[in-house]
């Protein structure tokens, strides 16, 4: 989703599912594949920031104990991603008040 949003520039690294294939890390809502891209940049998960359009994303930030859990609603499903933990939900990244 993130060229969906044109949110690629602000990606430094991403765990895509061959990689975590490969690493045998489990998928959402586990927090395996979120808590290896913190190590991988060397980011304690407390500091980072989770950004998933999925209630299992939602379970899997909070599972990690990421400081922020962006939920990004495409679907309609703002209460939802609340109630699986996310710290804000938006329709779109721009309202998060960053400039491009």
């Amino acid at each position: 989703w993130l060229r969906a949003v044109d949110a690629g520039h602000f990606v430094h690294l991403r765990i895509v599912c061959g990689v975590a294939a490969e690493r045998k890390l489990p998928g959402k809502p586990h927090p395996d594949t979120f808590l290896a891209a913190a190590h991988d940049l060397g980011v304690e998960p407390s500091r980072a920031a989770v950004f998933e359009d999925a209630q299992a994303g939602m379970d899997a930030g909070r599972a990690g104990g990421f400081g922020y859990v962006v939920g990004l609603d495409r679907v309609g499903q703002r209460d939802a991603l609340y109630a699986h933990g996310a710290s804000v939900v938006v329709a779109d990244l721009d309202e998060l008040g960053g400039k491009r």
